[in-house]
């Protein structure tokens, strides 16, 4: 019976508290989406109640994609990217001058790059990942494909298999998505 009574008692102040949150959030911005011809999905949330923007581009290829055998080339693809193209050789060097921050990640069923900056550089922001998009590999030589493929590795040797419950996270991932 007491314990009942605590766990009631719990889910109440949980719920006003969830309650008190959502005020304090404030309202929600509206949602835009809607698909460009060539199939680009685009999903806008605007505020003008803050002077900055963030981009996210997300592909629907991950590692789950990668052949049985062969892991690490959704990964290698997310580092190629910032190799950089013709119009914009320098991806980090060309958001650094412009105060913006930019990363990327990759996961089973996708890869994302994101930038964020003031509302000022979306334009410019815009017209690299575009330019990304369409002219991956026109700059990147065998030394810059080498040279990613070895960080790549680096990165999966430090962040997974020196770590003692990496093969225990991999066994989890591998089975939640199989070959």
């Amino acid at each position: 019976m007491l314990r009942r009574l605590f766990f009631t008692f719990a889910a109440t102040v949980f719920l006003i508290a969830a309650g008190d949150a959502k005020e304090a959030m404030g309202p929600a911005h509206p949602v835009v989406s809607y698909q460009l011809d060539n199939g680009l999905r685009v999903v806008l949330s605007p505020d003008p109640t803050v002077p900055k923007v963030v981009t996210n581009v997300r592909y629907r290829v991950g590692s789950m994609n990668e052949p049985s055998g062969r892991s690490g080339f959704a990964h290698l693809f997310e580092h190629l990217m910032f190799s950089g193209t013709k119009s914009w050789p320098n991806v980090f060097g060309a958001h650094s001058a412009n105060g913006n921050t930019i990363n990327a990640y990759t996961f089973e069923d996708g890869t994302v790059y994101w930038a964020e900056g003031i509302s000022a550089n979306l334009p410019m922001m815009l017209s690299l990942e575009a330019d990304r998009m369409a002219n991956l590999g026109g700059e990147v030589d065998q030394s810059e494909l080498d040279l990613q493929r070895s960080v790549v590795k680096n990165e999966m040797r430090q962040n997974v298999l020196d770590k003692p419950a990496g093969a225990g996270w991999e066994a989890i991932w591998g089975a939640l998505f199989p070959k």
